[in-house]
């Protein structure tokens, strides 16, 4: 990946450097560090929009932003609910998740907040021009689902509610990606 990036531009191999980074970081420290592993892995989630904006425009674009953006958030979200499916493991082995730290309620309120700042950010992009109107019906069954799956895990922050709100997530996740395809 690193070799091929270089025969791209200087901007995809300094990201695909970057990216190493964080993934052997995360795999040495990051998933220990509960929060902080969160981002890291939706950082790598985010990063191929990046990517692929550096390849194609030799450069970012304020739509690429807002997508790898809704994309790290929404990610960063699921990654706190899958804190609440692994609390009682998490917890054994040290890792500092947000439900280990502060109780399975808190990390539905922190993936809430997270989810829901994506669910604002995609109302700019048909806002502004970024998008062609076939964004909108998909984005807002996306957006409808992960209000929906937010305010579920917020009334029962169980770990079985929890491992079903994580798997709704991906599919909402999967429709905000479809929703990006057919706008652009």
């Amino acid at each position: 990946g690193l070799l091929a990036s270089l025969l791209i531009n200087w901007r995809t191999a300094l990201l695909a450097f970057i990216s190493i980074i964080v993934s052997v970081s995360y795999a040495f420290m990051g998933k220990r560090t509960g929060l902080l592993g969160n981002f890291m892995v939706s950082f790598c989630v985010a990063v191929p929009f990046i990517y692929g904006g550096l390849i194609v425009a030799d450069g970012l674009s304020l739509k690429i932003l807002f997508f790898s953006l809704m994309a790290f958030l929404s990610n960063a979200g699921r990654e706190v609910v899958k804190g609440i499916v692994d609390v009682e493991g998490d917890r054994s082995k040290g890792i500092r998740t947000v439900a280990v730290i502060y109780g399975e309620r808190a990390a539905a309120y922190t993936a809430t907040i997270l989810i829901l700042s994506a669910v604002l950010l995609s109302i700019v992009p048909p806002l502004t021009g970024m998008v062609s109107a076939w964004f909108i019906p998909f984005v807002t069954a996306a957006d409808i689902g992960f209000i929906a799956s937010s305010f579920l895990i917020i009334q029962r922050p169980t770990r079985e509610n929890a491992r079903r709100i994580k798997n709704l997530l991906l599919a909402w996740m999967m429709m905000g990606m479809i929703a990006f395809l057919a706008g652009k």
